[in-house]
């Protein structure tokens, strides 16, 4: 063989490979069960991100949402503010003159640390909540018109108890 036909020589060797005089193993079997499989997910339709914020139908809730999401980067940014306070403690008691000023002033940062961390906490839990339960209240009330609208053979085929059962688990998964 000549270097110019190593293309051909590749080809040829795909095509002696890929021919059915060969025994196929079970290994090449399940090769082409996964490929397949992928093949189908990719298939399926994937619904977008901004389709589940849809259900955050009033302006009034997706204020909420951005309050909590306010309240969420207020609550994470307490961390930081307690190692700050905490290395300024230890620097400040490491010294031989020890002030009850000091004391009473560090005690203070750490109170309204605290108190911060409870209202920016329940504001957060208060106003995600609210948001996710209008969201799951809009999307049952979507999932029950679009259930209305179905034609009888969808209720010979599906359990009727069934689907009501599976709209409450699958609002909770939301």
């Amino acid at each position: 063989m000549c270097p110019n036909n190593h293309h051909d020589t590749h080809d040829e060797l795909k095509k002696v490979m890929s021919s059915s005089s060969l025994p196929s193993s079970s290994v090449d079997k399940k090769k082409d069960d996964n490929i397949k499989k992928e093949e189908n997910k990719k298939d399926e339709a994937m619904v977008p991100v901004t389709y589940m914020f849809s259900f955050f139908s009033s302006t009034s809730t997706k204020i909420l949402v951005v309050i909590g999401l306010v309240a969420a980067f207020g609550n994470g940014m307490v961390y930081p503010a307690l190692a700050y306070v905490f290395s300024k403690t230890f620097s400040d008691l490491g010294i031989d003159d020890i002030d009850m000023a000091k004391i009473r002033n560090i005690a203070y940062q750490f109170v309204v640390i605290g108190v911060f961390c409870l209202v920016v906490g329940f504001i957060q839990t208060f106003c995600l909540e609210m948001a996710a339960e209008r969201a799951i209240r809009n999307f049952r009330r979507t999932w029950f018109k679009a259930l209305i609208r179905q034609d009888a053979a969808y209720f010979d085929i599906n359990e009727v108890s069934g689907l009501a059962s599976s709209i409450g688990s699958n609002t909770n998964k939301v």
